[in-house]
This record gives C-alpha cells, sequence and structure tokens, in this order.
C-alpha cells in the first residue's frame, strides 16, 4: 500500500508503481523494505521511513538499479516515475549495461535475471493498465457498480425467518470483497423487508445499478435436511432480470452453496477476480450457522445504540463465541459493544476499554485481514488517546474492505476529531461513502449532517439532520447533533426542545425533569437552562452514569470555563488515557493561557508520565 493510500489521498498508476517498486526490491534482497512487528507498524513505516540501500544484501548492485529502486519508492508521488513507460525505459537501458561481453564471460546473477525478469514483470502490468482504460465506467463517485442485496424471502416455516436472514447477509458480506462493486449494507436492505414497493423505486431510493432478490426454503420433511434458494439478478437501467438460476443442496453443504451463488453473480456482472479477492470471497468466518445467527443479533442489538442494546450485543456475541471459540467477526463485534458502551457513558472505563481492545486484538489473531477487527481496534484506540495507531488502523480497515460502511463512519471520526480544520473534505468524502453504502443507517446519516455542518457546509448538515430526524423521529443522536448546530448558530429556543428529546431518550433525565428545564429556559433564557442542566448532570457524571465526553464538547463551544474545568478534572480522576495529548488537542487551545487550565496540563503530565 503506498503512502497516498495509507494517507486516503487521491490515487492513480503511481500508486501501482510504488507496489512494482515493493516487488522490485524484495525480488533483489529476498526482503520487503518496510516491515514492522505489526500492521499498523508497518505502514507507519511506509510513510516515514526509508529503506535500506540494496547493497546491504547484495553486494555490487549497480548505482543504476538502486535509483530506479529507490525512485519508484519515493514517498511523493510526483518524484515517482510517472508512467510505466519511464521504468521500462529505465530498466531496458539497464539490462542492456550487464548484457554478458567477451571480456566477461560471467555476470552475477541479479544483472542476469531480476532486472530482465522484472522488466518483464513491468510490461505484463503495463499491458494490464492499459487495457484497464478500455473497461465501462461505473457509476458511483468512486468508480464502482452499486449492488443492493434485498432480504430474500423465507419460503419454509416461520421459524426459519432467521435462517432466510443470514444466508441474505452471507452473501452480502462475500460479494463486499469485490473492490470495484459496491454492496450496500445489510443494515439499509433490510429496511426493505417485506416492503410493497417495486424493484425501481427501491434502486432509486438506494441509488444502485442492480438489485439482487430472491427466495430460500429450508426443506426439513425428508432424512436429510435441504435448502433450495432461487435468487434473482435484476439490472435496474432496463429492468432486465439479467441472471437467475435454482439451487438445491443438503444443508451440510451450505457454505460451499452460499460460495457458489456469489461467484456466480461476480461472474453475471462481468468482474473477473483477484488472488485476494477470490480468497476473501470464499473464506467462511464461521462453519456454524447458529454461531452465524448470533453474531446477527448482536449486531441488530448494537446498532439501537442504547444501554439495553449494547448489552443484548454483548450477550448474543459472547453466546457465538461460545459456539465457534475462533469466530473472529464476533470478537470483533464484542469489542464494538464495549467501546461503544463506554463512549455513550454506558459502562466505565474500567469495565470497557480494557476488554474492547483485548477482543479486537483477539480478532486480529485469528483473521490478520479482517478490516471489521482493524476498525474495532482503531476506535478503540482513537477512545484511548493513541492517535496515530488509530489513524493507521482505520485507513488499513477501508483499504482492506472498501464496503465496510462503519470502517469509513469511524475513520470519518477520526479525521474530524484531528483534521476538519486543515482538511474538511477528508471528512465529508469518508462519511459519505459511509452513506452511500448504508443509506439507511440512523447513526451514519445523524453522523454525516453533524460532519457536514462542522466542516462548514452548515445548510446540508442542518437539512439532513432534520431528514434523519423525519426518518426516525425516536433517534436521539441526531436531535442531540441537531440541538448542537442550531444553539452554535444561536437558536436557542429549538436547540433546548430538541436536546431535551436526546437526553430524555437516552434516559439521562425523566419527563418531569425535562418539563422542568424547559421552563427553566422559558422564564429564564440559555444560561440559567444551562446551569440547571449541568447541575443534574454533574450528579449523574460522578456517579459514572453519564459520558464526560458529550458535555465537554457542549462546555468548551459555549465557553462554560468552570464546567470545563469540572469535567476535565473529572476525566483526570477516572484516567482517561485521551487526557495524554490534552496539551496538542487543538479544541482546548484557546484555553492555554488561562492559569487554571496550566494548572490542569500540569496534573496530567504528573498523572500519565
Amino acid at each position: 500500500m503506498s503512502p497516498e493510500q495509507i494517507q486516503v489521498k487521491e490515487v492513480d498508476r503511481r500508486s501501482d508503481l510504488f507496489s512494482f517498486g515493493v516487488l522490485l526490491y524484495e525480488m533483489i534482497t529476498s526482503r520487503l523494505p518496510f516491515k514492522a512487528d505489526n500492521e499498523a507498524a508497518t505502514m507507519n513505516s511506509v510513510l516515514n521511513d526509508s529503506p535500506e540501500p540494496l547493497s546491504r544484501y547484495k553486494s555490487d548492485v549497480p548505482d543504476d538499479l538502486q535509483r530506479i529502486v529507490s525512485k519508484l519508492l519515493e514517498k511523493d508521488p510526483g518524484l515517482r516515475y510517472q508512467s510505466a513507460a519511464g521504468v521500462i525505459s529505465d530498466l531496458k537501458r539497464l539490462s542492456v549495461k550487464a548484457a554478458p561481453v567477451a571480456t566477461k564471460p560471467k555476470v552475477d546473477w541479479w544483472n542476469r535475471y531480476v532486472v530482465p525478469g522484472a522488466a518483464v514483470v513491468l510490461l505484463a502490468m503495463a499491458g494490464y493498465w492499459m487495457l484497464s482504460d478500455e473497461e465501462t465506467e461505473p457509476t458511483d463517485a468512486s468508480g464502482r457498480m452499486m449492488l443492493a442485496v434485498l432480504p430474500f424471502q423465507n419460503l419454509g416455516a416461520p421459524e426459519d425467518e432467521y435462517f432466510a436472514d443470514g444466508i441474505t447477509e452471507e452473501i452480502i458480506s462475500r460479494l463486499a470483497a469485490v473492490r470495484k462493486l459496491g454492496v450496500i449494507s445489510g443494515t439499509s436492505a433490510y429496511a426493505y423487508k417485506e416492503t410493497d414497493k417495486t424493484v425501481p423505486q427501491i434502486a432509486r431510493e438506494l441509488g444502485v445499478d442492480y438489485v439482487l432478490e430472491g427466495s430460500i426454503r429450508w426443506d426439513k420433511t425428508g432424512d436429510t435436511d435441504f435448502v433450495r434458494i432461487t435468487p434473482r439478478l435484476i439490472r435496474v437501467s432496463d429492468d432486465v432480470h439479467l441472471w437467475a438460476d435454482n439451487f438445491e443442496k443438503p444443508l451440510t453443504q451450505i457454505f460451499s452453496l452460499q460460495i457458489e451463488i456469489s461467484e456466480q453473480i461476480v461472474d453475471a456482472l462481468g468482474f473477473a477476480l483477484g488472488t485476494t479477492e477470490s480468497e476473501q470471497l470464499r473464506a467462511n468466518p464461521t462453519e456454524n450457522l447458529a454461531a452465524f445467527s448470533e453474531y446477527l443479533k448482536g449486531r441488530y442489538h448494537w446498532n439501537k445504540r442504547s444501554s439495553a442494546g449494547f448489552q443484548k450485543a454483548i450477550e448474543h456475541f459472547e453466546q457465538a463465541i461460545a459456539i465457534d471459540s475462533g469466530y473472529a467477526l464476533a470478537y470483533s463485534g464484542l469489542a464494538d459493544a464495549y467501546s461503544l458502551s463506554h463512549g455513550y457513558g454506558f459502562l466505565p472505563l474500567d469495565e470497557s476499554l480494557p476488554f474492547a481492545e483485548k477482543f479486537a486484538r483477539r480478532a486480529l489473531e485469528l483473521d490478520s485481514t479482517l478490516a471489521e477487527a482493524y476498525t474495532s481496534l482503531g476506535q478503540v484506540m482513537l477512545q484511548i488517546g493513541a492517535y496515530d495507531s488509530s489513524g493507521l488502523l482505520l485507513a488499513r480497515a477501508v483499504e482492506l474492505n472498501p464496503n465496510y460502511a462503519t470502517g469509513h463512519q469511524w475513520y470519518a471520526n477520526y479525521l474530524i476529531r484531528h483534521f476538519e480544520i486543515e482538511r474538511p473534505e477528508l471528512v465529508r468524502v469518508e462519511i459519505a461513502k459511509a452513506l452511500e453504502l448504508d443509506p439507511l443507517s440512523l447513526v451514519i446519516n445523524s453522523d454525516y449532517g453533524y460532519m457536514y455542518w462542522l466542516t462548514g457546509q452548515v445548510e446540508e448538515g442542518i437539512s439532513h439532520l432534520r431528514n434523519t430526524i423525519e426518518m426516525a423521529p425516536d433517534f436521539p443522536n441526531a436531535h442531540h447533533d441537531l440541538a448542537f448546530a442550531l444553539a452554535d448558530m444561536g437558536q436557542y429556543e429549538e436547540a433546548v426542545t430538541e436536546l431535551l428529546l436526546a437526553i430524555t431518550s437516552w434516559g439521562f433525565v425523566d419527563s418531569a425533569e425535562a418539563h422542568a428545564l424547559q421552563e427553566r429556559f422559558n422564564s429564564s433564557g440559555w444560561e440559567a437552562f444551562w446551569a440547571d442542566l449541568f447541575d443534574r448532570m454533574n450528579m449523574q457524571i460522578e456517579a459514572e452514569a453519564l459520558p464526560v465526553s458529550s458535555w465537554l464538547l457542549w462546555s468548551l463551544r459555549f465557553d462554560l470555563r468552570e464546567q470545563t474545568y469540572y469535567l476535565l478534572e473529572t476525566e483526570l480522576d477516572r484516567r482517561e488515557p485521551w487526557l495524554r495529548d490534552l496539551e496538542n488537542d487543538p479544541d482546548f487551545e484557546y484555553l492555554h493561557s488561562d492559569p487554571k487550565f496550566q494548572e490542569i496540563l500540569q496534573r496530567v503530565k504528573r498523572e500519565f508520565r
């Protein structure tokens, strides 16, 4: 992976030339130019380190060969070769120089074989690149066709509904391995379960080019259980059934059946899979349907973003692991449930983040190519203040699986935390990708609106938050984010209404307390409202029943100094690890001249040295 891919910058064929430089370096030295103990460290090496000279591993390496490799591995794409033709030309010249002559009957093997061989490889690569220019342009902004896999209809017994849903989700997961295909998340696709809408209507709402639908029957009438699946692939532009088939196999072959169906869909769409894509499509995260079912239930409850939802998610993920102890996805889900339980304030640090990190690392131990696991660990690193590691892990996640909506969403969260002032467009690109892949996800819709507002797209951000509330009037995140945006614009009356809806839904105040707070605002205004609200919130914060982070955002945004310092000291008492970077945090920069803030900084240095 090139430096620009790690940094999520625009890539072109110069990124491929960097990859060829890595290959050429390895062909000569039998070593990788950038290698560390783990993925994150390796990515950091790609960004910051220079490879050892070739001569360290092979004596008498020609200077011209070193120059070629060094130019291929430049960090800045502008300093690399700008086309394959330039590399081919230099390699050919080097091959001629290395050719044997009468006075030199023997030529070292790397001159005789590695360089000519590399030229052949590069010529083949160049041929592929030239052919790829003739491909049909896909229809989304990232250069991919878009596909929605609708929930397969269950034609069996009602109690088999989970089975049909599981097969649908498994096919979605396998097709997500195809890098040139954008696959809508199951979260959004399942909104159309048992819908009366037509395929063209659904396709318009999801923004897709193709729709896969079908039916499943689990036949238990004989001595051997059979599964019958009838998938249909529809091209939206002309409503043509591009492909359809009937499959019937014993239940014991269900995973191979999923692979067969997925491969035929890929063929029907005209894609040729690379080795890695093929391996990912054919991989089985678990061979146990019961474990897979528990995992699906866990993700369902996790998406509710509530205390009860996270607790139920933990129970289902733990049950999936009890059934299959090698199920990496279930460990990743368990990590996500614990990390967000802390992020939303439902669990204290010592009961959440250590477990989240443990389970995320276990997921990576089981499957080092799992994007969900990198996403899980990246989120934990963000929460504990290990920002460099977080960025590298989340960048790796979206590189491994461009179709994982949560990966793009959480990478946007990382970027908004650190780069929204310098590069707001990066934030918008990532959250837009998440929304494209999961257009009906409430939390992604809410984050999209909030991030667009925060990065200067005020009208679009607020409009999107209002649309999210129309989609789900009871979803608290959207009410909270809209309240924050409105308050920042001085629209306090509506901001108070939205904020009270959010904190009542989260259970931070009851209806009577919300009414009293509303009356306080009506009679005495914004500042009096906040004084009363913080009095109530502080009691819950002291009882560790409320997250500090969201209230810090409010106190910082509106320069409520006394409350800001109280919250910072509370975080210090809890030894929240994100405080390690407090001195460099741009959100607190305006407080640096305040002696009270300097006192807190000194305490941070003592506590975390």
